[in-house]
Protein backbone atom coordinates (compact mmCIF):
# COMPACT_ATOMS: atom_id res chain seq x y z
CA UNK A 1 0.00 0.00 0.00
CA UNK A 2 2.93 2.32 0.49
CA UNK A 3 3.42 2.24 -3.29
CA UNK A 4 -0.13 3.44 -3.88
CA UNK A 5 -0.49 5.82 -0.95
CA UNK A 6 2.94 7.43 -1.00
CA UNK A 7 4.69 6.51 -4.25
CA UNK A 8 1.72 7.29 -6.49
CA UNK A 9 0.55 10.19 -4.33
CA UNK A 10 -2.90 8.76 -3.52
CA UNK A 11 -2.67 9.39 0.23
CA UNK A 12 -4.71 12.59 -0.05
CA UNK A 13 -7.15 11.06 -2.53
CA UNK A 14 -7.73 7.94 -0.47
CA UNK A 15 -10.64 9.32 1.59
CA UNK A 16 -12.48 10.11 -1.66
CA UNK A 17 -11.67 6.65 -3.04
CA UNK A 18 -12.92 5.03 0.19
CA UNK A 19 -16.17 6.96 -0.01
CA UNK A 20 -16.64 6.12 -3.70
CA UNK A 21 -15.88 2.43 -3.14
CA UNK A 22 -18.30 2.11 -0.25
CA UNK A 23 -21.04 3.99 -2.08
CA UNK A 24 -20.59 1.62 -5.03
CA UNK A 25 -20.12 -1.75 -3.31
CA UNK A 26 -22.26 -1.35 -0.20
CA UNK A 27 -24.53 1.53 -1.17
CA UNK A 28 -25.53 0.73 -4.73
CA UNK A 29 -24.75 -2.96 -5.27
CA UNK A 30 -25.44 -4.49 -1.85
CA UNK A 31 -28.60 -2.52 -1.16
CA UNK A 32 -29.71 -2.95 -4.76
CA UNK A 33 -29.36 -6.74 -4.60
CA UNK A 34 -31.10 -6.82 -1.24
CA UNK A 35 -33.93 -4.62 -2.52
CA UNK A 36 -34.24 -6.95 -5.53
CA UNK A 37 -35.12 -9.73 -3.09
CA UNK A 38 -31.83 -11.59 -2.69
CA UNK A 39 -31.03 -13.14 0.65
CA UNK A 40 -29.04 -10.82 2.94
CA UNK A 41 -26.20 -13.33 3.37
CA UNK A 42 -25.97 -13.87 -0.38
CA UNK A 43 -25.81 -10.13 -1.04
CA UNK A 44 -22.94 -9.80 1.45
CA UNK A 45 -21.15 -12.79 -0.12
CA UNK A 46 -21.55 -11.50 -3.70
CA UNK A 47 -20.48 -7.95 -2.94
CA UNK A 48 -17.54 -9.12 -0.80
CA UNK A 49 -16.34 -11.43 -3.57
CA UNK A 50 -16.55 -8.68 -6.19
CA UNK A 51 -14.94 -6.17 -3.82
CA UNK A 52 -12.04 -8.56 -3.15
CA UNK A 53 -11.62 -9.34 -6.87
CA UNK A 54 -11.53 -5.61 -7.57
CA UNK A 55 -8.62 -5.27 -5.14
CA UNK A 56 -6.89 -8.25 -6.75
CA UNK A 57 -7.17 -7.19 -10.38
CA UNK A 58 -7.22 -3.39 -10.32
CA UNK A 59 -4.48 -2.35 -7.89
CA UNK A 60 -1.28 -1.20 -9.67
CA UNK A 61 1.05 -3.05 -7.29
CA UNK A 62 2.91 -6.38 -7.32
CA UNK A 63 0.81 -9.54 -7.00
CA UNK A 64 1.94 -10.30 -3.43
CA UNK A 65 0.72 -6.90 -2.29
CA UNK A 66 -2.55 -7.41 -4.16
CA UNK A 67 -3.17 -10.62 -2.19
CA UNK A 68 -2.50 -8.70 1.03
CA UNK A 69 -5.15 -6.22 -0.09
CA UNK A 70 -7.56 -9.09 -0.73
CA UNK A 71 -6.84 -10.32 2.79
CA UNK A 72 -7.97 -6.94 4.10
CA UNK A 73 -10.85 -6.56 1.65
CA UNK A 74 -12.61 -9.78 2.66
CA UNK A 75 -13.22 -8.91 6.34
CA UNK A 76 -13.99 -5.28 5.45
CA UNK A 77 -16.48 -6.50 2.85
CA UNK A 78 -18.19 -8.92 5.21
CA UNK A 79 -18.30 -6.65 8.25
CA UNK A 80 -19.12 -3.59 6.16
CA UNK A 81 -21.90 -5.46 4.37
CA UNK A 82 -23.58 -6.58 7.55
CA UNK A 83 -23.16 -3.13 9.10
CA UNK A 84 -24.95 -1.57 6.13
CA UNK A 85 -27.72 -4.15 6.26
CA UNK A 86 -28.11 -3.70 10.00
CA UNK A 87 -28.01 0.10 10.04
CA UNK A 88 -29.46 0.69 6.55
CA UNK A 89 -26.76 3.31 6.25
CA UNK A 90 -23.57 3.16 4.19
CA UNK A 91 -21.67 5.45 6.57
CA UNK A 92 -20.87 2.58 8.93
CA UNK A 93 -18.98 0.85 6.13
CA UNK A 94 -17.28 4.12 5.14
CA UNK A 95 -15.99 4.52 8.71
CA UNK A 96 -14.81 0.89 8.80
CA UNK A 97 -12.99 1.30 5.50
CA UNK A 98 -11.55 4.60 6.73
CA UNK A 99 -10.28 2.88 9.85
CA UNK A 100 -8.32 0.51 7.61
CA UNK A 101 -6.75 3.59 6.00
CA UNK A 102 -5.71 4.87 9.42
CA UNK A 103 -4.14 1.47 10.17
CA UNK A 104 -2.24 1.51 6.86
CA UNK A 105 -0.95 5.03 7.44
CA UNK A 106 0.18 4.01 10.93
CA UNK A 107 1.94 0.99 9.44
CA UNK A 108 3.70 3.11 6.83
CA UNK A 109 4.66 6.18 8.86
CA UNK A 110 4.12 5.90 12.62
CA UNK A 111 5.24 2.37 13.52
CA UNK A 112 8.60 2.55 11.66
CA UNK A 113 9.30 5.95 13.27
CA UNK A 114 8.60 4.48 16.71
CA UNK A 115 10.86 1.52 15.99
CA UNK A 116 13.74 3.87 15.10
CA UNK A 117 13.36 5.76 18.38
Amino acid sequence: METILVGMGFLYLFPVLVLAAELLWRGVLLLGLRDAGLNAHLTVAITTLLYALNHLFVAPVPMFERWLMVGMAVPIGIIGGYLVLRTRNVWAAVWLHGLSLVAMVADIFIIPALARS
